[in-house]
């Protein structure tokens, strides 16, 4: 049986920078079962709608695995299914990803056929052993956990599946379908433009539930054993010399103890590479930020959100603001780059709410440049809470998923402000904290950056021009440090 994995174009406004791990562990798995792999990575190569339709027409593929986050939405159901549908006839449209888990109802009644919600390693050859094997008419009932799917007019939602507790055992991506050189190699995901930056994922699941976010793995936190690992850096080194890894967990830092054998690992590995990774406010010290710096971390990124405690608490985000300013301060004692995110317009947020934003970042010298709308997605208690204002403003969920996007973008007003007043606040916010804290000088960020990566890496970087298109991304896309 012939399989497709098709992963679809997103945030179009910006160069493709992010590996599509998850798409690439799918590849990697059906391979193994012995199924025969093709993989379109539209993202990666930008093909136009038209390259997209004579590609499908040339397929000869059974079953067409689709992966994507919601923001793919549009596109999936306006554009490739039904292509799918047209030009591949007779094949089985599978979508899975953070699309298909958020929104598996609007997904079958968008033409899939069936949807694989969570992990789906263990789902995705099941159904796919399911689909070879069985004989009844394409739609019968079936007990594989984590597929919902459509039966006699009506959709089924089998029961969740188990999470996979040794990750260890999920292979790597399937690196050689996809163009690393052309692309993922070609543009950075956090380091510096000029270094060969590979994204990276080390755990899976996040430990808290703040309500603006859409954990696909239900709040179960596991990680792969350090060696395990190193043993994906070894390789990406050694096939690809990549200099810096940009670890994309929701937080990698939630367990000490393995970020020192981490660092352990590091002092005894044969290749030298830069990282950089994410990490809750409440999850690390001092002495382990400086660990982090010595082991060649470069960046730490922290989700703090809000200066104003009564909007964290609403959050969810079970940390206190004087925690966060600890932390940022550990960090930044350490050497260690700290970008940081805010989110403006949460549900109840007033001007001393946001004021107290500004505030926080004047206190830190954090130049604030970015500052993300509060948007409610699937699968989040935010979209929860909101689905009936969504309703009422867009019509329908759908009309609404057609426009998501972009955080940066303004889209719905969970406030009791008017959208004039609300971005006009927003504005006001970056600049009052800009006049009061200067981004940082050329010079400044040159000399951190001969700090931060050594000679060697320093001089490649500076050999690349940057372009205005790569400032303007990394000045809107959350980077205030």
């Amino acid at each position: 049986m012939r399989v497709l994995l098709i992963n679809p174009p997103i945030r179009l406004d910006d160069v493709p920078r992010n590996f599509p791990t998850g798409l690439g562990i799918i590849a990697a798995v059906v391979r193994k079962a012995g199924y025969s792999v093709a993989v379109m990575d539209i993202n990666g190569h930008r093909w136009d709608k038209d390259a997209v339709s004579t590609m499908l027409k040339e397929s000869d593929a059974d079953v067409v695995g689709i992966s994507g986050l919601v923001t793919t939405f549009a596109y999936q159901r306006d554009f490739l299914i039904p292509e799918i549908h047209v030009n591949v006839p007779g094949a089985v449209v599978i979508v899975g990803g953070g699309i298909g888990s958020s929104i598996p109802d609007i997904m079958l009644k968008s033409g899939a056929d069936f949807v694989v919600r969570g992990e789906g390693e263990e789902t995705i050859v099941e159904l796919l052993n399911y689909l070879r094997d069985e004989k009844e008419e394409k739609g019968t009932t079936m007990d594989i956990g984590g597929v919902s799917y459509r039966y006699n007019g009506a959709i089924v939602h089998n029961q969740r599946r188990t999470p996979i507790l040794d990750l260890d055992a999920v292979p790597f991506p399937a690196y050689d379908f996809f163009d690393m050189e052309g692309t993922y190699f070609k543009n950075t995901v956090v380091g510096p433009l000029g270094l060969r930056d590979h994204s990276i994922i080390a755990s899976r699941g996040c430990t808290h539930r703040c309500e603006y976010c859409f954990d696909l793995f239900d709040h179960r936190y596991r990680i792969r054993s350090v060696g395990n690992v190193f043993g994906e850096i070894n390789f990406l080194m050694g096939t690809y010399g990549v200099e810096h890894f940009s670890f994309q967990d929701d937080t990698m830092t939630v367990k000490k103890r393995w970020m020192n054998e981490f660092c352990d690992m590091y002092e005894k590995c044969e290749y030298d590479f830069r990282w950089s990774c994410t990490s809750r406010t409440d999850a690390l010290d001092g002495p382990t930020f400086k660990r982090m710096r010595e082991c060649g971390c470069t960046s730490v990124s922290f989700g703090i959100e809000s200066g104003s405690q009564r909007i964290l608490d609403s959050m969810n985000k079970k940390v206190k603001v004087e925690v966060a300013e600890n932390a940022l301060f550990d960090a930044r004692s350490a050497g260690l780059r700290t970008p940081v995110s805010f989110i403006h317009g949460w549900p109840g947020e007033t001007v001393d709410d946001m004021n107290a934003t500004v505030h926080f970042c004047i206190r830190n010298k954090i130049p604030l440049q970015a500052l993300m709308y509060a948007t409610p997605f699937p699968g989040t208690k935010l979209y929860t809470k909101s689905k009936s204002l969504i309703v009422e403003k867009f019509g329908s969920e759908e009309a609404y998923l057609e426009k998501v996007g972009n955080c940066i973008d303004f889209l719905i007003n969970l406030t009791g402000y008017s959208d004039e007043v609300l971005q006009q606040q927003r504005s006001k916010m970056i600049m009052t904290v800009l006049d009061a804290v200067p981004v940082p000088t050329p010079e400044e960020v040159d000399a951190r950056n001969l700090e931060l990566y050594g000679k060697v890496l320093y001089e490649k970087m500076n050999s690349i021009e940057v372009s205005d298109e790569f400032k303007k991304h990394r000045k809107e896309h959350g980077f205030n440090e």
